[in-house]
């Protein structure tokens, strides 16, 4: 992907900074409610997780021993009581680097409907390679307002699974 230059308005980052926000505590909240859960969203206490794209770790539900890595995303679209949407996978930020699908260290994604209240996960690894390997991978791709690069996946797929 090529450089570019985009700057978004302050009004528009801070109206995604807040649906982020929101989008981690109600995960948070929802994953506390069966399994011990490690937040890690404080950018000042946990820079270097951060900047692997975690939000959270959680106690594995099979093996306790075990614990995950979790990133949440406010990024589903079009949610309604009929319909689930679809979420954004960046694969390249505005700036032409790897965006976070590619980059991300979690072993699952959660997404969350800020519109709707509902939240989803995935195993970030299973994606990657289901997507990966789609004959038609490069024409899915779209550019959304931040300059970014992705591709929107249906919420109603067989690897997303509700949280509730």
């Amino acid at each position: 992907m090529g450089k570019a230059n985009y700057v978004i308005r302050k009004e528009k980052f801070d109206n995604m900074l807040a649906k982020g926000a929101k989008g981690e505590q109600v995960i948070i909240e929802r994953l506390r409610k069966l399994t011990e859960v490690k937040d890690l969203t404080d950018y000042s206490a946990f820079r270097k997780y951060q900047r692997k794209g975690l939000d959270f770790q959680f106690k594995s539900l099979k093996d306790e021993d075990i614990w995950l890595r979790g990133d949440s995303k406010a990024n589903i679209m079009g949610g309604t009581e009929d319909n689930l949407g679809v979420t954004f996978f960046e694969m390249y930020k505005g700036t032409g680097k790897e965006g976070w699908f590619k980059t991300s260290k979690s072993d699952y994604i959660f997404i969350y409907d800020v519109k709707m209240g509902r939240s989803y996960f995935y195993d970030l690894d299973l994606m990657r390679k289901h997507i990966n390997n789609l004959p038609d991978f490069d024409k899915r791709l779209k550019q959304v307002s931040d300059g970014a690069y992705g591709i929107w996946w249906p919420v109603a797929h067989p690897l997303i699974k509700e949280l509730q």
